[in-house]
């Protein structure tokens, strides 16, 4: 499981590898960052959900906490918290140099492949109360129950924000974060997440963004 896992990794560096001479035009087209965001998402999305047939521990129940029975329930929010398919994809055709370009690609592979991680080797489910709100229980119904911590969301809308701040392009990364942080606690009025699984995500996002971001570019 693990070789298979490592060479899932490798396969994803590949891709990345491949892509580089390609997205070498400077400034990137737009095309070319409309692609390189479905090709992210759609390696998460294979990862996120092939992951559970390759779960060999049993999962860990995470505690609900009272902070998070303090936290309302406002199903209106489901609309904030979708929308971080549409802000990883702004973020990405906003980026205005190859060199940021390939950056922000591979960072946000390497987010991918930390949660992978997580979600295999510290698959987490949660006791949460049951909602009366048709589409939210639709949602749960598709979510994977393994893949609780960190919060996806949390990682994958502040990531970008944190890589924008870190390179320089302060008001842009400020929109972002802004937008990044309300996702994040839509996952909690949604009750998706509780505040454990998001602090954990916002934590992960800054190693990403910020300290990753400014290593890769270096």
């Amino acid at each position: 499981i693990l070789y298979k896992y490592l060479e899932n990794i490798y396969a994803f560096c590949y891709l990345y590898r491949s892509l580089l001479k390609w997205c070498g035009m400077d400034p990137p087209k737009f095309f070319q960052k409309l692609l390189a965001a479905l090709i992210f998402w759609g390696a998460s999305a294979a990862s996120y959900f092939f992951i559970p047939y390759l779960i060999f521990i049993e999962p860990t129940e995470m505690p609900y906490m009272a902070l998070d029975k303090m936290i309302p329930f406002w199903p209106w929010t489901i609309i904030i918290y979708l929308s971080l398919y549409a802000q990883v994809i702004l973020m990405f055709l906003s980026v205005k140099q190859a060199a940021e370009f390939r950056a922000l690609f591979l960072v946000y592979m390497a987010c991918g492949a930390i949660l992978s991680g997580f979600y295999l080797f510290l698959p987490t489910v949660h006791n949460f109360p049951y909602i009366f709100d048709d589409f939210v229980l639709w949602l749960r119904g598709i979510d994977v129950a393994a893949n609780q911590f960190p919060s996806g969301h949390t990682i994958y809308s502040l990531t970008g924000p944190f890589f924008f701040l870190a390179i320089g392009r302060v008001r842009l990364g400020l929109v972002f974060l802004t937008w990044g942080l309300m996702i994040s606690a839509s996952t909690l009025t949604v009750k998706q997440h509780n505040v454990v699984d998001v602090m954990a995500g916002l934590f992960l996002a800054i190693i990403c963004g910020l300290i990753l971001g400014k290593i890769i570019l270096k």
